[in-house]
């Protein structure tokens, strides 16, 4: 099972990756332009930050034409059921980047929004995701660090591909742990 619900946050990047891609002048293009941070839309961008559609199901349709269940898509924490029955996306409106674990397979998603509700959602602790047992950007500084970049440790998730802008020999990446986590120590 758990292989099941990696591929579908595989198939989810890449269709979230698709999303923003197919929508250059949309809010999270500009959104990413104006923090400068137009590189992370490249297509051949080291970075996994997508765009999660508005719409009630958007992603659920799209995992389940990939050959996912509803139970596979509920336990990966991509969807939830409705009051009514419904299968929805956890994730609507908002630019997403992937959570990786420690063998850099995705297990989840930070997803912000422009709007004036919640601003930052993450994906709800799952079998293969855990918050504290995550990062952001950890894909894309691999190579970076494995070549002797300085590691650094951001706290927005703009942070981190920003860091990567600085040049190679620096390796930015959120790590998804609660601020009062951090305090504490």
């Amino acid at each position: 099972m758990r292989a099941r619900l990696h591929g579908a946050h595989v198939a989810a990047a890449s269709f979230y990756r698709q999303q923003l891609q197919d929508r250059p002048g949309d809010w999270a293009a500009e959104h990413l332009r104006g923090r400068g941070l137009g590189t992370v839309l490249a297509p051949g961008s080291e970075w996994s930050v997508g765009y999660a559609p508005d719409g009630w199901s958007q992603l659920v349709g799209h995992l389940r034409r990939q050959g996912f269940d509803d139970i596979e898509i509920v336990a990966a924490g991509l969807a939830f059921v409705t009051s009514n029955g419904y299968l929805v996306d956890r994730f609507r409106d908002r630019i997403v980047l992937a959570a990786y674990d420690e063998d850099v397979r995705p297990a989840g998603f930070i997803g912000r929004s422009a709007g004036p509700r919640l601003r930052y959602l993450n994906t709800r602790n799952t079998e293969i995701y855990s918050k504290g047992q995550t990062l952001i950007g950890l894909d894309a500084q691999v190579k970076r660090l494995q070549a002797g970049a300085v590691p650094v440790l951001v706290e927005g998730m703009m942070d981190a591909p920003a860091v990567s802008l600085a040049g190679e020999h620096w390796a930015g990446w959120l790590a998804a742990v609660q601020r009062s986590r951090l305090s504490r120590r």
